[in-house]
């Protein structure tokens, strides 16, 4: 089954890379070299050729983070994908939180902690991004060991749990009322 998915994303990477009639991914260098010569060192990270089965005629294309330093960051809470992240220098904070996979359903949008350690300070600025962010948001980079937190928005469980409540409570209160008049009408 493994197999049969990394042929269907190379061979679908190779029909994209070839369909793009206005790009040249990867020229080769070489005197001589042909036009169909590909140098895959140009187009991918040496950390995503290990594990990978290479078949011929397949092009694997990550256009992200080629030729780019990356600094790891760590997202913590209520992200779709947290946890360590290597990102690109320079990164800002809505592009780091996009690059994690972005907020996930349940995340509080208006306290966003970013946490960075300089020498023996510990600075925790926080970032109001729930009406699409603010301008700080945008202009703050990534640094290297910054964390990014993002809380659980309780109020959904909340609401839940006090619509539950106040339903047990109505249905008690009727139950009772309604024992009342029947003893009343006897």
């Amino acid at each position: 089954m493994q197999k049969l998915i990394h042929r269907t994303i190379a061979f679908s990477l190779s029909f994209t890379l070839l369909m793009s009639s206005t790009s040249v991914y990867a020229k080769s260098n070489k005197k001589g070299a042909s036009a169909n010569d590909v140098n895959i060192r140009q187009i991918v990270l040496p950390s995503e050729l290990t594990n990978l089965p290479k078949y011929p005629g397949a092009v694997y294309y990550n256009q992200s983070t080629k030729g780019k330093v990356l600094v790891p960051v760590n997202f913590w809470g209520e992200i779709n994908r947290s946890g360590l992240h290597f990102i690109p220098v320079e990164t800002n904070l809505i592009s780091g939180l996009s690059m994690a996979g972005g907020a996930s359903s349940l995340s509080r949008l208006d306290n966003i902690k970013l946490i960075r350690q300089t020498d023996d300070n510990v600075k925790v600025k926080e970032f109001n991004l729930s009406d699409g962010g603010d301008k700080l948001a945008y202009l703050e980079q990534l640094q290297p060991g910054d964390t990014i937190f993002v809380e659980r928005d309780t109020s959904r469980e909340d609401r839940v749990f006090y619509t539950t409540l106040v339903t047990v409570a109505v249905s008690v209160l009727s139950t009772w009322l309604l024992y009342e008049q029947i003893n009343k009408n006897r």
